[in-house]
Formats: structure tokens, C-alpha cells, sequence
């Protein structure tokens, strides 16, 4: 087929240090619309569409693949974008419950990955997508529901919607208390999201409550060096900024600087928000100089 220009191979100049998401395959539409009109495929769902949705799932769930949110990961995530939210929409009810419910797993981690890029319009029309679907094949007070809201409130909240934001976050935070309980780890994730919004509201006093009480839990039921409970203390830190004890503030950043640098390295991008967020207290505080020299020294690993 690639002899007859029907497929076209893309294979890396040095395949030895080549990221594997260079390796790739373009099908002719011929090719594409002859397999899908093929009886093998068109007459089967449970076939074809079910390897597919399973393939871009483990794709999806790959160590290798990386976090949504992780910048160097996204050359993943563009290329898993669009079979994700593809096999959604053909096979948003497939005969198998499994399939779909595999489909929309997927679909929700590709929106993350759109809503970490910067473009919310398509991570909310993903997510509202698969939010659909999830109320409808596996109900309203299902945690994986429950998830498609937590991150669809996130995209709201990015876009300046934070009232609507705040009501998903506590609509949400209500239904998962019940049905996962206090301490469990997603629920502490949106009680965290509800906090940082109501900074973002101006309402420093209850945001710092709230990010105390998370991060007791947290350290207790995580730890305290995990990735989770140190960005609470993050945002303790920022909340108490708010209120006016800088140096207390400023204290506390610099400790979790220190355990981030630690425990995910000096150029993983929460330890670079933190250095960041230090640098502007620094600037606060007069201590240009050394702020200047911070800053830059953050924008010269954020560019590379």
C-alpha cells in the first residue's frame, strides 16, 4: 500500500533517539472509508470498534504516555486527541457496556490534556460529551461522573466562569462526601479545587480554612511528601499570602520548594510554579535583585 502512495510511512530521520510518537501511519481515505465500510467491521461493532477503543485506552494509560498535564507528554496527547474523541462519538453506545465506558475514560483524559494546553473550548465540548454519556450508562452519583464534573468545573474556572465553577466544585464535593466519604482522595481534590476558587474570588479567609483542613487530611492519608499534599501547602502558602502574613507565606514556600525539588525534580512544572510564586513574593517583599535572578532562571527551564 505505501508503494501504491495509499499509506504513507513517517518514520524518524534517527530512529535511535526518536520519541515513539514520531513513528506513525496515514491511511489514504480510500484505504480509511474501504476497511470501515468492510463487512468485518460494518457488520461486527463488538470487533473492530471494540480493539480500537481498548487500544487507544491503554495508549491513554501508558507510563510512557505521561500525565495530561505534564507539558512533555502533550506530543502524546495531540496524537491521541482525535482517535479518542472519534471512537467517542461513533461508539458512545456500543453493544458491550464495557467498551463504552472505556471509550469515555479515554475521551475524559484527552479533555484534561485540551484543558492543560490552554484550549478550553474544545476540552469543554469533550467533556461535556463524555459527561453525557457517563450520566447515562453509569448515572448521576457514579465517581467516574462525578470526575467529568470536577474537570469540566475546572475548565469553567480557567475561563473566568468561577461562580459556575464554584457550584460544580460544591455540587460535586456533596455527592462524592457521600458516596466515597471524607477522606478519600478524590473528594479532598475537589474540596482543594472549591478553595482555590474561592481565592480566586477574594474570599481569603475561607479559601486558607478550607486548605488547612485539606491538608491535614491529606497529609495523613497520603503523606506528607506526596505530590498532592504538597500542593495544598502550596496554596496554603498563597492564602495566607492574601491575608497579609507574607513572611510566613514566604517561609512555607520555600519549604515546599525544597521537598518538590525533592521528591519530582528541578524541572518538573509544579516546582517551577512554586519557585515562581516565591519570586513574586520575593518582588513583593523588595528583594528585586534576587527575584529578577529567580525569574529567569524559571523562564530559562520553562522555554526549554
Amino acid at each position: 500500500l505505501a508503494g501504491l502512495g495509499l499509506v504513507e510511512l513517517h518514520e524518524p530521520a534517527d530512529p535511535q533517539q526518536a520519541h515513539p510518537v514520531e513513528w506513525s501511519v496515514t491511511l489514504h481515505p480510500l484505504v480509511r472509508d474501504t476497511n470501515r465500510a468492510h463487512p468485518d467491521v460494518a457488520e461486527h461493532p463488538e470487533g473492530f470498534p471494540a480493539v480500537a477503543v481498548r487500544l487507544v485506552a491503554a495508549l491513554a494509560e501508558a507510563e510512557q504516555t505521561g500525565r495530561p498535564a505534564d507539558p512533555a507528554a502533550w506530543p502524546w496527547w495531540r496524537a491521541l486527541t482525535p482517535h479518542a474523541t472519534h471512537l467517542l462519538g461513533q461508539h458512545a453506545i456500543h453493544p458491550d457496556p464495557h467498551i463504552t465506558t472505556t471509550a469515555c475514560h479515554a475521551a475524559d483524559l484527552t479533555g484534561r490534556a485540551l484543558h492543560a494546553q490552554g484550549n478550553y473550548p474544545r476540552a469543554a465540548t469533550t467533556l461535556h460529551a463524555v459527561l453525557d454519556i457517563r450520566r447515562r450508562v453509569l448515572g448521576e452519583d457514579h465517581p467516574d461522573t462525578l470526575t467529568t464534573r470536577h474537570n469540566l468545573a475546572g475548565v469553567w474556572r480557567d475561563q473566568g466562569d468561577r461562580q459556575r465553577a464554584a457550584a460544580e466544585y460544591q455540587a460535586v464535593l456533596d455527592l462524592l462526601w457521600r458516596v466515597l466519604g471524607e477522606d478519600h482522595p478524590e473528594t479532598l481534590t475537589t474540596r482543594h479545587r472549591l478553595a482555590t476558587v474561592w481565592r480566586d474570588q477574594g474570599d481569603h479567609q475561607r479559601a486558607a480554612a478550607e486548605f488547612q483542613a485539606v491538608l491535614d487530611l491529606r497529609g495523613r492519608v497520603l503523606g506528607k511528601d506526596h505530590p498532592d499534599t504538597l500542593n495544598t501547602r502550596h496554596n496554603l502558602a498563597l492564602a495566607r499570602h492574601d491575608q497579609g502574613d507574607r513572611q510566613r507565606a514566604a517561609a512555607e514556600l520555600q519549604a515546599v520548594l525544597d521537598l518538590r525539588w525533592r521528591v519530582l525534580g528541578e524541572d518538573h512544572p509544579d516546582t517551577l510554579t512554586t519557585r515562581h510564586n516565591l519570586a513574586v513574593m520575593r518582588y513583593i517583599q523588595g528583594d528585586r535583585q534576587r527575584a529578577a535572578a529567580e525569574y529567569q532562571a524559571v523562564l530559562d527551564i520553562q522555554r526549554r
